[in-house]
């Protein structure tokens, strides 16, 4: 009789394994099925060392990624940098947040253009000159850029440059167009390996 009882009771906890498996599989299914962070996190909160846990995890994260970048939210993209901070999209998430903090302004001619290495800057382009202007004759204005499109890029930063240029946002690689106020405006990235004459043809200006 004792025999019978412990089969059964055998029996038993084996249909109720049975059952729970196929249930867990089941909640996996469908979360898997809608393919949303809600739905994985509701398999986790049921089943947190189930045997699908890591892939909820990884799922989760691919997820939040994926709707960062679509969504181009700033909140987003450093919540995802501070939760994920091993990602290999933490540099993009970066690239991404600098773009939005410094939005890029379309030109396609300059009027000039002034490229920078370790803190020296060649220009190229049209200038206006006044000579009154230098040797401070009458009212004459000292000497402009003709016209407004005046870019900037450097190559590289003088020792002495680089805590203002991380300040102001600025970057190598990167051409800027400076504004009457002094401020810098994001053209676009741009190819160091082309040389000044190829970055300046860019914007119309010959070397």
């Amino acid at each position: 009789m004792k025999a019978r009882i412990t089969i059964g009771a055998m029996v038993l906890c084996c249909l109720l394994v049975l059952t729970g498996c196929s249930k867990q599989e089941g909640e996996w299914k469908n979360a898997a099925q809608k393919n949303t962070v809600a739905a994985f996190r509701q398999y986790l909160g049921l089943y947190p060392s189930g045997p699908h846990s890591a892939d909820a995890h990884t799922r989760i994260e691919e997820l939040e990624w994926q709707s960062a970048f679509f969504s181009r939210s700033k909140d987003q993209l450093e919540s995802c940098i501070k939760n994920y901070p091993r990602s290999a999209n933490v540099e993009k998430a970066k690239e991404v947040l600098w773009e939005i903090e410094w939005p890029p302004v379309k030109v396609d001619k300059a009027n000039s253009i002034t490229i920078f290495t370790g803190g020296i800057g060649v220009m190229r382009g049209t200038i206006i000159y006044s000579l009154s202007g230098f040797f401070g004759g009458g009212r004459a204005k000292p000497p402009q850029p003709a016209g407004p499109n005046r870019v900037f890029i450097w190559r590289t930063f003088a020792p002495e440059e680089r805590d203002r240029a991380a300040k102001d946002g600025l970057r190598t690689g990167v051409a800027y167009l400076k504004t009457d106020r002094g401020q810098y405006k994001v053209i676009r990235k741009v190819d160091l390996q082309k040389s000044d004459a190829q970055l300046c043809a860019e914007f119309g200006v010959k070397k």
